[in-house]
């Protein structure tokens, strides 16, 4: 019973942990799209196009709808055949969205969808297992010196797996912590590099107010574009970096619960042995 506050927090926060990581891959791969394969770029293809004809064919049925109940009496008729064909037709675009996504994951061209199903699966099993929990019995059987050693041989295999624990979670928060100092490197790099966000780095920010040189002139509109994209990507990078922030500290917490757990099983081993 004693050890029971601990292992909740731990599972929630490792539960905290696992969801972070779980946004965090989103982010990533918003920012940074794998290249599809052949098969994957085809695929994607045909559902762009079966997208752009959803679009339309969802158009002309408002567009149908609105008119008939416009219509005159004597157009009724033609503009229902009309509606009815569209709505067909909008039936079989969206079976057709549906097969060309479906499509498209199972050829590994969609991971944001395959990550939310991921998510779906994860707080199933969470729901799940709240649900099932229950408090374990204590133990009523013999308590002889051979009971006692049994006891004691588990607790210092359930020490050995905490000690484990405890230390996956510290060396994972490290490496966070590295791969957070290297993109946030790598960010501020970027940002110097583009006149319009130099201004956004912390080199800028910690420097002395730059004088305004005036208004600055139009940007065309394939670099308005270009620009608009690469402050996307920043932007989605710059969103990991808080989420790797938040994770370690996770890793962190859950370092710490270990260690207050294992000293309390600790005290275990110490009276059943003295």
């Amino acid at each position: 019973p004693e050890e029971q506050s601990f292992a909740s927090t731990a599972l929630r926060v490792a539960d905290h942990e696992l969801a972070l990581a779980f946004t965090a891959a989103l982010r990533d791969v918003e920012a940074h799209p794998p290249t599809l394969s052949p098969t994957a770029a085809k695929i994607q293809d045909r559902l762009q196009k079966s997208q752009m004809l959803l679009d339309s064919d969802q158009q002309r049925v408002a567009r149908l709808t609105n008119e008939l109940a416009q219509a005159k009496l004597s157009q009724k008729d033609a503009l229902q055949d009309e509606l009815e064909l569209a709505k067909s037709q909008l039936d079989l675009d969206k079976d057709e969205v549906e097969e060309a996504d479906q499509d498209l994951v199972a050829a590994g061209g969609n991971p944001q969808q395959r990550i939310e199903a991921m998510i779906q699966e994860h707080d199933a099993q969470v729901k799940a297992r709240a649900g099932g929990a229950a408090a374990a019995a204590p133990s009523t059987g013999p308590h002889g010196s051979l009971m006692q050693f049994r006891d004691w041989l588990k607790i210092r295999q359930k020490l050995h797996l905490l000690a484990g624990a405890q230390e996956a979670g510290s060396q994972k928060a490290e490496a966070l912590s590295r791969q957070r100092a290297a993109l946030e490197t790598a960010l501020e790099g970027t940002k110097g590099g583009i006149a319009e966000l130099a201004q956004h780095t912390k080199n800028a920010k910690a420097a002395a107010p730059a004088a305004d040189t005036g208004p600055r002139g139009l940007h065309t509109h394939e670099d308005a574009a270009a620009l608009l994209s690469r402050t996307k990507l920043i932007t989605a990078d710059q969103k990991v970096l808080t989420l790797l922030d938040r994770q370690a500290a996770d890793l962190r917490q859950l370092a710490g619960v270990y260690q207050q757990w294992s000293g309390v099983v600790s005290l275990q081993a110490s009276a059943l042995l003295p």
